[in-house]
């Protein structure tokens, strides 16, 4: 996008490190705080937890189709001109939401979801190009654990902003949402882009016919990379838990009106201090083990929430420690990715669609099955499955992961 000329001339000392960890912050600040009011809003309009779980997953879908289709499509976008797409998208989703409050109409709260699921993927692929277009120390782990840390400190602000917001009632949350969005654009659109690749308007009917070697390319990958893929697919079930239930279990498990944003801030506290941690640390040998073990440990306390049911304090104990063991597997479980997708150079999309796939596929399976047993057995027990699935899925990693991951060079290379 190119600036009008006389704001080319407008001085401000920045840089684009700082610019882009500034809008990105900001992008995600709204993108929590509407995560947080959504479900509760959607399930106040309809109560059903299924149909509410029913219409996230829309989001999600909407997402899997993107994560096909996007590789293709923007191999020549840079991190700030995805994460522009992303803010402009991102401003339909609180006034479509406030519209079907407003009417009570499930229609807008469907196309508020879809919204939701293209903006994100905007932001899930701008922020995977920033890692490996800005460090090239390929320092991963100490990267993915800055943005965790930038991520940790929404998943506190957010739910409390947003409870806040809800309880103001009216056009609270919209209007903050969107002024939210509008700053982080016009910064964006203060910096020029150093970009050193020219970036090439294309034929989207000449790239679509792309599509098909993007069928090949992830049944290539696949069976090399499936391991971590699992590894993305349990940690993005934890956080599609969290993120579609804990407002409604804080409701339940504290009662007071305000104070609903408890179960999500226990599960964001210990990602800000591991991220903090990781973020100081060069961690380049046994990344996958160590995830793995995060996972059986995350998902064994997570599970024992089903003996906590008469306790809210050693309920929220075990949250804090569970969310602990899970924080320490995202970071070094996205270092392993970036990895990947370091040695698939070009091609790095492709794994980066995939990676997203399986998160957008969490979020199709997790809030249905989630929605069904929380009106069937109640939010504990909806929990407490995703902590089972965890630590399974952990234990098999753990038998099944190889040292090296080797992935098809020579097939690549010969699809092009």
């Amino acid at each position: 996008m190119r600036l009008h000329p006389k704001l080319k001339n407008v001085s401000i000392p920045r840089s684009p490190l700082n610019i882009f960890f500034l809008s990105f912050f900001l992008i995600i600040i709204a993108d929590g705080t509407m995560s947080y009011v959504f479900p509760i809003v959607v399930e106040d309009s309809l109560s059903s937890n299924t149909l509410m779980g029913i219409i996230m997953a829309l989001s999600s879908i909407t997402g899997l189709i993107c994560d096909f289709i996007f590789p293709s499509l923007i191999s020549r976008k840079n991190s700030k001109q995805l994460l522009i797409a992303c803010a402009l998208m991102a401003l339909l989703f609180p006034v479509l939401s406030y519209f079907g409050e407003l009417f009570n109409l499930v229609g807008f709260f469907v196309l508020a979801s879809i919204a939701w699921g293209v903006y994100y993927e905007f932001l899930a692929f701008s922020q995977q190009n920033y890692i490996i277009e800005s460090d090239k120390t390929k320092n991963f782990t100490k990267d993915w654990g800055l943005l965790a840390v930038l991520i940790s400190m929404m998943e506190v602000i957010a739910p409390i902003l947003g409870s806040t917001l809800l309880v103001a009632g009216g056009l609270a949350y919209p209007v903050a949402v969107l002024l939210m969005l509008s700053v982080a654009l016009v910064i964006l659109m203060l910096q020029e882009s150093k970009s050193e690749e020219d970036v090439e308007i294309k034929s989207v009917s000449r790239e679509l016919v792309k599509l098909i070697k993007e069928f090949k390319m992830w049944d290539l990958l696949y069976g090399r990379v499936w391991q971590v893929l699992l590894v993305s697919f349990v940690l993005q079930s934890v956080f599609a838990t969290y993120w579609t239930f804990g407002g409604l279990f804080g409701q339940q498990l504290v009662g007071e009106e305000g104070m609903d944003w408890i179960v999500i801030v226990l599960y964001a506290i210990p990602s800000l201090i591991a991220s903090l941690l990781l973020s100081k640390f060069m961690i380049k040998k046994n990344k996958k083990k160590l995830t793995q073990i995060f996972l059986i440990f995350g998902g064994l306390i997570l599970t024992m929430l089903v003996f906590a049911r008469e306790s809210v304090y050693l309920t929220g104990l075990l949250i804090l420690l569970s969310s602990l063991m899970f924080a320490f597997a995202y970071p070094l479980n996205n270092a392993v990715f970036s990895d990947l997708g370091a040695r698939l150079g070009k091609e790095k999309n492709h794994l980066f669609g995939m990676m997203n796939a399986i998160g957008s596929l969490a979020f199709i399976m997790i809030p249905i099955a989630l929605g069904v047993l929380s009106d069937t057995f109640g939010y504990i027990y909806a929990f407490a499955f995703t902590g089972a699935f965890s630590m399974i899925a952990g234990t098999l990693l753990i038998i099944k992961t190889p040292r090296k991951i080797r992935l098809p060079q020579k097939e690549i290379q010969s699809m092009d």
